[in-house]
């Protein structure tokens, strides 16, 4: 069977994608990934034309498309800080203030309007594929597969929308994790990870609302009660009917679960909480986590994921591509 993959990168993240992609390529499992550029032009649409199981989209071809059109606008005019859109002429609508500051407007965050944009297009991003596809998967660029996901796609059928939960520790005071305080962190980040969501076409309405929520505002502000695109999440399985909740606990490891879910050599496999590895969110955090020596039972399947990443800038530098690689070595975004 041929998943649907999705994911939003700036142009200089390619190398992640294309890994991500070739740990999606396993047994009998088959995946085409297609990637929404940022910053994509039209020339950029052939980047990748060395791959049938890449589809390249820009921000113009969703305002181009009657179905999301109104709601890219929208997002565009909020986030996009007047950026050009190459292949779109056309004004964008003047948008009310909503008395929220943007994650550029921050004091101290080292963040990039890509970013928000990156966050907010999502639910856009995912309006416009379904239009073709009856189940999608939207997924960070730094995840990376280690064994079959089948039994994934075989719970989100029948159902609207799949979400994975973080899994951080539930007890204030836990010590056994470097970052202080982490069981706070289920209110301040949500309890869900926007790194790995799975929709049908009955999500269709889940999708509608929380793009219109991330058009309204998207930016990590504590006081307003905000996490990017992130919080609105907690909502949807109270709000929405056939919302399933992943609970396999070797999906989406990450730095944020350390503490809660024990990670273990069980006859030469490494388990996470009882669970079989299937795949790792190699996030800005999670690398601190392992090249620190917190997460220690990670160091082997990140050692083999550098190595996939240097394989595949290797493959873009044969093809005039090296520009297409992440700036900071080897993970952070």
């Amino acid at each position: 069977m041929t998943y649907q993959f999705a994911t939003i990168i700036t142009k200089n993240h390619i190398d992640k994608a294309l890994t991500l992609l070739d740990s999606l390529q396993q047994g009998e499992a088959d995946a085409i990934l297609h990637i929404l550029l940022i910053d994509g032009k039209q020339a950029d649409r052939d980047l990748c034309n060395f791959r049938e199981d890449i589809k390249i989209h820009l921000l113009c071809d969703l305002l181009k498309n009657r179905r999301t059109k109104a709601l890219i606008s929208e997002i565009l005019a909020r986030h996009g800080q007047g950026m050009k859109i190459d292949g779109y002429n056309k004004p964008l609508p003047a948008i009310p203030d909503n008395g929220i500051p943007t994650v550029t407007a921050q004091v101290g965050v080292r963040l990039h309007y890509h970013d928000a944009l990156r966050w907010a297009t999502k639910p856009a991003f995912a309006l416009y594929l379904l239009q073709k596809h009856s189940t999608l998967f939207m997924v960070d660029c730094d995840l990376h597969f280690y064994s079959n996901y089948d039994f994934i796609a075989n719970q989100l059928a029948g159902n609207a929308m799949l979400l994975t939960p973080h899994w951080r520790t539930i007890f204030h005071g836990d010590d056994s994790t470097p970052t202080p305080d982490e069981f706070k962190y289920n209110y301040l980040h949500g309890l869900y990870n926007a790194g790995f969501i799975g929709v049908t076409r009955a999500g269709i309405s889940i999708l509608d609302w929380w793009g219109s929520m991330c058009a309204w505002a998207c930016t990590d502000n504590p006081k307003f009660g905000m996490f990017v695109d992130q919080r609105y999440l907690d909502i949807v399985p109270v709000y929405f009917d056939d919302v399933v909740v992943l609970k396999h606990k070797g999906c989406n490891v990450a730095a944020w679960n350390c503490s809660y879910l024990q990670r273990r050599m069980v006859r030469g496999k490494l388990t996470i909480a009882g669970d079989p590895l299937i795949f790792i969110h190699y996030s800005g955090v999670t690398v601190h986590y392992i090249e620190r020596g917190y997460d220690l039972q990670l160091r082997a399947p990140y050692t083999e994921y550098c190595q996939a990443l240097e394989r595949t800038r290797a493959t873009l530098q044969k093809h005039g591509l090296a520009k297409l690689s992440s700036i900071r070595n080897p993970m952070v975004l």
